[in-house]
């Protein structure tokens, strides 16, 4: 399973569903389950980087345990440039580093699970999931699933035009904006 190793206390934030977007330096084209793993070394200030003092004070109250320890599952349904108006889903300010483009992996369908040790790495990993109690696999079932609907409602039918592609309601988005 794909796995993202992110510091605490953002991970106990995805969890609570307060960040619904994680932002990296790089893109990825992969979609579909994740395994969000708390990082061994939390942030020491996470507040400094709050985009406001409303962020700032959630994130000096999350606790910042577990750590080393993967602690939920989720989807990752896109991968976009961050802009400033990203700021309170992610999170934290949007500072380019040297002009660098920072990416917004967009996160849905989060699902908590018993924390287990796990060894993180930079970028997405393969984790070793094959040892899992009932629980764990009952959650990735319904990310899973809920990706599986998210996908077919992208490729669904428009009762207007025929065309079959992502809709809003039952009209795809050209019917949908006339």
């Amino acid at each position: 399973m794909k796995a993202l190793s992110i510091k605490q206390p953002w991970a106990n934030a995805i969890m609570c569903g307060r960040k619904t977007l994680e932002i990296r330096t790089w893109s990825t084209d992969y979609r579909g389950p994740l395994l969000i793993c708390a990082s061994l070394r939390p942030h020491t200030n996470p507040e400094y980087i709050a985009p406001d003092a409303l962020a700032a004070n959630f994130l000096r109250q999350l606790p910042t345990h577990p750590i080393g320890a993967a602690i939920g599952v989720c989807n990752l349904i896109d991968c976009r440039p961050m802009t400033k108006a990203d700021e309170r889903l992610a999170m934290c300010q949007w500072n380019p580093p040297h002009g660098r483009q920072l990416y917004a992996f967009v996160l849905a369908d989060v699902k908590r699970i018993e924390p287990y040790p796990i060894r993180g790495a930079l970028g997405l990993f393969e984790a070793k999931v094959q040892d899992r109690p009932p629980h764990f696999w009952e959650m990735c079932k319904e990310v899973t699933k809920a990706m599986k609907e998210r996908l077919e409602k992208q490729a669904a039918l428009c009762v207007e035009c025929g065309k079959r592609g992502r809709v809003v309601g039952d009209l795809c988005l050209d019917c949908a904006g006339r």
